[in-house]
Parts: C-alpha cells; sequence; structure tokens
C-alpha cells in the first residue's frame, strides 16, 4: 500500500520564501485565493507564486502503482465462480481532480471498480473453462486504459488470475448430472408407457381371439393355477363366458371392475385371471378389491352351469 497521495503545503507571502517544487513524481496543484484549483505547467516561478498568491499547495503523487487483490467472480449462470487474483496498475491522471474530490484511497477504489466490472467479462464463460475467461479479461481489458469517472484516477495492465475453488467442483459436478438424471427418467418413463401399451395391445388380441386362444395362454403363464380358472370357464354357460370377457377387457384397460355384479362362479373366474393377467392392467389404474370366491376343490356354478369338468 503506497503513502498518501496527498500533502497539503501552507503557503505564506510574508516573509517571503521560496516556491515549492515539485519532486520527481509529484505534481503540484495550487489553491487560489478564489479557491479555484490549478496545476501550472510549467509550475509557477517564484515570482507568479508571490504575486498570484495562492493559498495551499498540494503534493499529488502521480507515479504508476502496482497492487492486487483477491476475489470471486462468476462464470456463466452466476450459479458457479472462480476465485480471482486481480493484479493491476493504477496512477493518477488528474491530479486537479484528485484534490478537488479529496481521493484518499485509489487503490481502494480501483479494486471496487474491477471488482464490479470483470464479472460481465467473466460470465460469457463456462465454470470449467477459466483459461478462456482469463484470455477474454486480457483482450477485453488487459491493453486498455480504464478511468474512475470523477476521480481522476486511471487504471491499466489488468491481469486475471482464475481458479476453480474445490468446494465449487461437486457443486459443478451435480449441475452436470442433473440434466442426464432427469433425461434418463423421462426415457424410462417413456419406456415403461411404451412397454405396457405393447402388453395391453397383445392381451386385448388375446382376448379378442376368442377362448381357446384365451386359455392357451393362461395355461402357458402358470400350467397349474390356469387349469382350475379354464376348468371353471368351461364350466359356465357361454353368457356368463361372455361377461367374465368383458370384465377380463376392462381389466386389461385398468379400470375398475364391479366385481359385486357379477355371479359367484364369474367372479372367482375374473379374480383368477387378474391374479395371473394383473401386470398387464395400467400401473395407474384403481386395484380391484379381493372377494371370496368358491374354494378350489367346489368351483361355484349357477343355475345354467354345464356339467362338472372331467
Amino acid at each position: 500500500m503506497p503513502g498518501p497521495i496527498l500533502q497539503t503545503m501552507e503557503l505564506k507571502r510574508l516573509p517571503f520564501a521560496r516556491r515549492p517544487i515539485a519532486q520527481p513524481g509529484t505534481v503540484l496543484v495550487f489553491q487560489m485565493p478564489d479557491n479555484q484549483l490549478v496545476a501550472p505547467h510549467p509550475p509557477y516561478t517564484t515570482g507568479e507564486t508571490w504575486w498570484k498568491g495562492p493559498k495551499l499547495a498540494y503534493v499529488v503523487d502521480n507515479r504508476p502503482h502496482g497492487a492486487v487483490f483477491n476475489c470471486q467472480l462468476p462464470a456463466a449462470g452466476d450459479a458457479l465462480f472462480f476465485d480471482a487474483t486481480i493484479r493491476f496498475t493504477w496512477w493518477v491522471g488528474d491530479a486537479v481532480e484528485v484534490v478537488r474530490e479529496q481521493v484518499g484511497d485509489p487503490e481502494a477504489e480501483c479494486e471496487t471498480y474491477l471488482a464490479q466490472n470483470l464479472p460481465t467479462i467473466t460470465r460469457r464463460h463456462q465454470f470449467n473453462l477459466p483459461a478462456a475467461a482469463e484470455a477474454d479479461v486480457a483482450a477485453t481489458v488487459g491493453r486498455r486504459t480504464l478511468s474512475l469517472t470523477g476521480r481522476g484516477i486511471h487504471i491499466k495492465a489488468v491481469h486475471a488470475q482464475l481458479r476453480i475453488p474445490q468446494t465449487q467442483i461437486d457443486v459443478f459436478q451435480k449441475i452436470q448430472a442433473a440434466p442426464h438424471e432427469q433425461q434418463l427418467a423421462l426415457l424410462q418413463t417413456k419406456y415403461e408407457a411404451e412397454i405396457q401399451d405393447i402388453k395391453r395391445q397383445r392381451m386385448n388380441e388375446i382376448v379378442n381371439g376368442g377362448t381357446d386362444r384365451l386359455y392357451a395362454f393362461i395355461l402357458e403363464q402358470e400350467p397349474a393355477r390356469g387349469m382350475e380358472i379354464v376348468s371353471q370357464m368351461q364350466a359356465m354357460a357361454d353368457r356368463d363366458k361372455q361377461r367374465a370377457i368383458e370384465a377380463i377387457k376392462v381389466l386389461i384397460d385398468g379400470e375398475e371392475i364391479r366385481l359385486g355384479e357379477l355371479d359367484g362362479a364369474v367372479a372367482a373366474a375374473v379374480d383368477g385371471f387378474r391374479n395371473i393377467l394383473g401386470q398387464y392392467a395400467s400401473p395407474s389404474g384403481p386395484s380391484t378389491p379381493e372377494l371370496p370366491g368358491p374354494s378350489p376343490a367346489e368351483p361355484a356354478r349357477n343355475d345354467a352351469a354345464g356339467p362338472e369338468p372331467s
């Protein structure tokens, strides 16, 4: 941190004093009797200093000063940031303005200016590409002279060293993974829906293909239990068989089956079909309540039932 850039000298006409001399790296700013500030070039001679009668002289340091500070700069999207080390050079460009505004800590003002303006550059770059953001800073402001408006201070040779903080790497990985996980979930949902549609279409074809095709499929899925259900169906009258098939179609579409409205034998057969074919019902469809059916040894029969299966 350099010393103060402003030093004040009180000037007296009597007793006569030799005029102040600007040392190398400084400039003199005089406050005149009417409070006007002037920085004469070339400087006043001793005679001019006496008869113009300035009240005060300010010695302003106008040498270039190197500075460095650390901050965080946002990456694209503002969700992640770079750890940044910023180096720059500043100097007094307008000594009169510095005196008028009484700029006491120009280096701090330069840091604030850069911290507020560099994000517009780094936001153009992804978090995992700090080198590209560094190059952009160098191309955009590194070779330019920047001015702090109304403060008399200039900045040049801005250089940014950007790093990826370890704490941000985990956040970055989660953000990168999120879209892939969402896409996978969508694909899985779509795949499951397509498979369900294919199964439902196949089952409708089987049911609509007649009882022989339906019996064959049931026996293929579960031979032991399937034989029991087939026997129940064969024992039914044609009217009840048709009611059972219609109920099975409703089951396949995942809709509610009103088993309470069916005869005991029909309800028992449909319940048996549901247990075997339930994998083809809509996953979002309402569940079918369990109903007591006839015991396996004594299948229920209605008045129109045919002879006992052999």
